[in-house]
């Protein structure tokens, strides 16, 4: 999902990436692995909304878009819309679609959760004046690893944190 999170920890800005996305993530979430006896539930719905808000967000390149602060919290929300504005910054958009595989509850504890999911990326950042994809990791198709800490928060779960690894789910 674009290397759906690039520059957390300092890494390169929108259309200057190359090679190995590797994002640091918040510790896993303290508990028992649930990856055999959770079936997700609100934790994989909460996942799924909060990625599509961001894939509809960089589509138009709007950090200000009201579905990330519905479903993201700090530190992944402030992230989110630093990247965004950057993005369009740079007259940048994404565009094409992401298929999210089968995303799993690897483990949960009362306030936390890991999901890890394989995702298909194939929305690419583009240059909005000319359609052509940026140089770089952010203008190629990819298969990427996630693996996204969520927190319940008051009104369900949101993403806090997230790592995206690309390449790294072949043969998954």
């Amino acid at each position: 999902m674009l290397g759906a999170l690039l520059t957390a920890c300092g890494g390169p800005g929108p259309g200057s990436a190359t090679g190995r996305i590797r994002i640091r993530s918040a510790p896993a979430a303290a508990g028992t692995d649930a990856s055999a006896s959770l079936p997700g539930g609100p934790v994989i719905s909460a996942w799924t909304a909060a990625q599509l808000a961001f894939e509809n967000a960089v589509r138009t390149a709007d950090a200000t878009a009201p579905e990330l602060a519905a479903t993201t919290v700090v530190p992944q929300l402030a992230w989110a819309e630093s990247f965004l504005t950057l993005v369009r910054a740079a007259g940048e958009v994404a565009t094409g679609p992401v298929a999210f595989g089968d995303p799993r509850v690897v483990s949960q504890g009362p306030d936390l959760a890991t999901v890890r999911a394989c995702v298909h990326d194939s929305e690419v950042v583009i240059s909005a004046a000319t359609g052509r994809p940026v140089a770089g990791v952010l203008g190629q198709v990819d298969d990427e690893l996630f693996t996204s800490v969520m927190e319940r928060t008051a009104s369900g779960w949101k993403l806090a944190n997230q790592s995206v690894e690309v390449g790294q789910c072949r043969g998954s």
